[in-house]
């Protein structure tokens, strides 16, 4: 009988058999315990454990032990242990424990799972891969196989000889964009969904960072690329061939060419129905300020608000004021407008957070909103609802524009002869406190 002794607490801790009770029916020596250090791989059912045994001096040391369950100390006789060739000698018969043994000591591979499924290698493959186009009893039979042999199948491997990373690059500007986190949402959904992972580039609109996230596409690290930043990498270099890059599609700003499919809201649809909708209050001078000379969502959304004006029937006048779609600008805006002395009864803003910056600016000069001046922003950010007053905006479906761009990446992945294309998705009007009828405003102008 030997003692079995646990020297550690985890399940791979080093055990140590004793040699203080070496039985007759054990057939091992002090002789041949002292033998020159040898390593054999034995089964032990009774302990629930596949381990290695290292001879060396008058101790036998077990490591790499790999647990069916765990009992800390217990005496067990070296036959019912099944102990194979401790005395170095060539058992005639190798135990089918052993066998098995051996088969637990190293990772099971997918010959192991067609082989005991009885199918071929292809077979094991296509079930795991393309299910669907294997009969529902061999499915059965090579998942019972993983089931037994533990199969994982190395995702690594697979996509090192299928030339593929599965992983997708988003490349934005400034993940602090309020709208980043949203349309973020479902592109992550919709890889995990397809079995792709996510990685995030954050450029802060700098060239040096996007030239790093240039050469790290350049390794094949990523099989498509998702941009938000409204431009090709590199930004100042448009000479960037675009097949030397993987397929990309842009989301949240257009990208000035053709090759490329966008997905974002129909910036100049949504833009004229918030303007009909402040002159359907009453409103006829109606500012537009801007988010920057070259933000082409900025003249998109201009567009639509000069549709919007010239469906009235009267002659609008289009009024623009330059910003760059900070609140900062929405701020410095109305500073300007009113030392020219030169009035809106309501504002139309590019995007929410300059809305604010106007409201803001308002406030400060002690007038209210919107009993005095009515105000529009564009983006529907959480902050928007949670703000005094509670802002009337365009909504922007981030969620779906992030899902719909990757399914259309991971399309074009599959199908390379797809054509580019834009997708436009409605933006909806959302009616809060910021904005009233003219008739309700104080006379300011």
């Amino acid at each position: 009988m030997l003692t079995l002794k646990r020297t550690g607490t985890g399940p791979n801790d080093l055990l140590m058999f004793t040699a203080s009770m070496i039985a007759a029916e054990a057939d091992v020596s002090a002789d041949i315990l002292a033998a020159p250090p040898k390593r054999r791989l034995f089964s032990c059912p009774a302990l629930g454990q596949y381990v290695n045994v290292f001879i060396h001096d008058v101790n036998l040391y077990i490591d790499e032990c790999k647990p069916f369950h765990a009992r800390p100390e217990a005496l067990y006789s070296a036959d019912a242990i099944g102990i194979d060739d401790l005395s170095g000698r060539h058992s005639p018969e190798m135990p089918e424990t052993t066998k098995m043994s051996e088969a637990a000591a190293r990772p099971a591979t997918i010959e192991d799972v067609a082989k005991l499924a009885g199918v071929s290698i292809a077979t094991v493959s296509r079930a795991l891969r393309s299910p669907e186009k294997v009969a529902e009893s061999t499915r059965k039979k090579v998942a019972a196989a993983i089931a037994r042999t533990g199969y994982t199948a190395n995702a690594m491997a697979q996509n090192l000889r299928m030339q593929r990373s599965k992983m997708v690059l988003v490349l934005a500007s400034s993940i602090a964009d309020p709208n980043f986190s949203g349309i973020l949402t479902g592109l992550e959904k919709t890889a995990n969904d397809r079995g792709y992972g996510v990685l995030i580039g954050n450029t802060e609109g700098t060239i040096s960072l996007e030239q790093n996230y240039l050469r790290f596409l350049s390794t094949g690290m990523a099989d498509g690329l998702v941009l938000l930043t409204g431009h090709i990498p590199v930004a100042g270099e448009p000479r960037t061939p675009l097949g030397t890059l993987p397929p990309i599609v842009a989301t949240e700003r257009p990208v000035d060419n053709p090759d490329i499919s966008y997905v974002g809201v129909d910036d100049t649809a949504a833009s004229k129905v918030a303007t009909e909708y402040l002159i359907s209050l009453g409103h006829r001078r109606i500012t537009y300020i801007s988010g920057g000379l070259t933000d082409v969502r900025s003249d998109l959304r201009h567009l639509g608000y000069q549709e919007g004006l010239r469906e009235s029937p009267e002659q609008l006048r289009d009024w623009r004021v330059e910003g760059d779609g900070s609140s900062e600008s929405g701020r410095a805006a109305v500073e300007r407008l009113f030392i020219k002395d030169d009035l809106p009864t309501a504002f139309f803003c590019f995007n929410d957070n300059t809305a604010i910056g106007v409201i803001s600016a308002l406030q400060r000069r002690g007038y209210k909103v919107p009993e005095d001046f009515s105000v529009l922003g564009f983006d529907d950010i959480p902050f928007a609802n949670n703000f005094t007053p509670a802002l009337t905006t365009i909504r922007q479906p981030r969620h779906h524009i992030g899902e719909l761009a990757m399914n259309i990446l991971l399309d074009k992945l599959a199908n390379r002869s797809l054509t580019a294309q834009p997708h436009l998705l409605h933006g909806d009007l959302i009616v809060r406190e910021s904005c009233a009828t003219l008739s309700k405003q104080r006379s300011i102008v």
